[in-house]
């Protein structure tokens, strides 16, 4: 319940920051760019990263499910058994 709560305190913090009006032209301190500009960088940014995670995850995935089924036919596993082609007889 205390998490439950804690994400909705967060969820309201960033609904009200995000309500506040930004000045798209205002200089941002430390860097040579503007708001809107940053707000631009970040977009596409945001849009190569959605486009990397799709593989970079799905390749895990394969990985972790290739790594699994090899270890079914490992030494370990296959230590007194029958062979495949026996099953059934």
């Amino acid at each position: 319940m205390s998490l439950i709560f804690t994400w909705d305190k967060i969820l309201e913090i960033n609904w009200k920051r995000r309500r506040q009006a930004e000045n798209l032209d205002e200089p941002v301190e430390g860097a040579n760019v503007t708001v809107g500009e940053l707000k631009g960088i970040n977009s596409v940014v945001r849009m190569f990263l959605s486009v990397v995670e799709v593989p970079v995850f799905g390749g895990a995935v394969v990985a972790i499910l290739v790594i699994g089924e090899v270890n079914f036919f490992s030494r370990q596993v296959m230590y007194q058994t029958e062979p495949m082609a026996s099953i059934g007889m």
